[in-house]
């Protein structure tokens, strides 16, 4: 993986350009020009590679014959613009707070938004449309588009509800799964080693479907790991993430630990989570984590994390090389994983700095 970062982040300044010079060909302003500089800028600086180095690395290690240079810039592009599609959406997701600094200084990020996602689309249109594959490229990012837009009405459905007045709670296992496949494993995962294969013309229904079943679990247990260490963590345990912890509890967010929670609790338990959360009070928040203590549910995670490990490689090894993946790649790309949440929560960042 070091070699794909590498060569990945030499083009960053290769995207910067081709989105540059596409937009002085549409006889921009030049002031229009400098905003959409700094607003890609910005993305991209904000967004995590990981998902974006992953096409190139993808593409490094099933090609039978070395990369030209010629294909590792290509690749490198259509990482950065995958990159490109993280850094609009989680900016969509964003649009009612005031947290983001371009809120502050009056670059709306809705206006951000709207300019990033069809930029995409340009870029994808005059670097690759005379590929053999164009169509099927266009149709993944596409179709995660609609993915994570049908995860977030999920996950805002299920966070609105007001359950006294629905009598039910709209929370599930169903939900939640249904949330991390859509919003989360095709858009990071699924996408670049797809886009991968398609870009070397080696994508078929079935080594597709292989990625598919080989991800979930991988996206799940990274969705619930995250989770776990950004709430109940200690302070003083290094995998611990305690900046921004308990804002799913306050958003009232259909989340693993808060599911088993509710599994696990007795009457007063209950009472308590049921009254607590989804408060944006810090006393509400601090509550509720006090319960998942209370219920040990950083034991539930750890049996879990055990079961997880043993299933993801178990899919892995269960790979056949003869239909055009490699295991390498998803072996790769899990102890990345696994490495990056290690980093997060000793240092409180979102990128690993780790390698394979």
């Amino acid at each position: 993986m070091d070699k794909a970062r590498a060569d990945f982040e030499d083009a960053r300044v290769d995207i910067i350009y081709e989105a540059t010079e596409y937009l002085t060909d549409s006889n921009l302003a030049p002031q229009f020009i400098e905003i959409m500089q700094t607003c890609l800028t910005e993305a991209l600086n904000k967004t995590s590679p990981l998902p974006g180095q992953t096409v190139l690395y993808t593409a490094r290690t099933t090609s039978r014959t070395p990369l030209t240079a010629s294909q590792t810039t290509e690749l490198s592009l259509l990482g950065w613009l995958c990159a490109l599609f993280h850094a609009a959406y989680p900016t969509r997701d964003s649009i009612t707070t005031t947290s983001d600094p371009r809120m502050q200084r009056g670059v709306g990020m809705a206006n951000d938004t709207g300019v990033l996602r069809p930029l995409i689309y340009a870029l994808l249109k005059k670097t690759f449309r005379t590929h053999p594959r164009y169509t099927n490229i266009l149709e993944l990012f596409l179709q995660a588009e609609m993915n994570v837009s049908m995860g977030q009405v999920s996950d805002t459905y299920s966070a609105t509800q007001d359950i006294a007045a629905v009598g039910t709670d709209p929370r599930s296992w169903e939900v939640y799964e249904f949330m991390v496949e859509h919003s989360g494993t095709y858009p990071s995962w699924y996408m670049p080693i797809v886009l991968a294969l398609e870009y070397l013309e080696t994508a078929t229904s079935q080594n597709k479907a292989q990625v598919r079943d080989v991800l979930g679990p991988i996206g799940l247990y990274v969705q619930i790991r995250n989770e776990v260490y950004d709430v109940v963590r200690d302070e003083g345990d290094s995998r611990a993430c305690n900046n921004g912890a308990g804002n799913g509890i306050a958003a009232n967010k259909c989340g693993w630990l808060i599911m088993h929670a509710l599994d696990r609790a007795d009457v007063r338990q209950k009472g308590v989570l049921l009254e607590n959360y989804g408060r944006k009070e810090r006393g509400a928040v601090e509550t509720v984590i006090g319960v998942y203590k209370e219920l040990d549910l950083e034991r539930v995670f750890s049996d879990y994390e055990e079961k997880a490990h043993r299933l993801i490689q178990s899919g892995i090894d269960g790979i056949d090389e003869g239909l055009g993946l490699r295991k390498q790649v998803f072996r790769g790309l899990f102890e990345v994983l696994k490495m990056e949440g290690e980093y997060k929560g000793s240092r409180n960042v979102t990128e690993t700095e780790e390698s394979v």
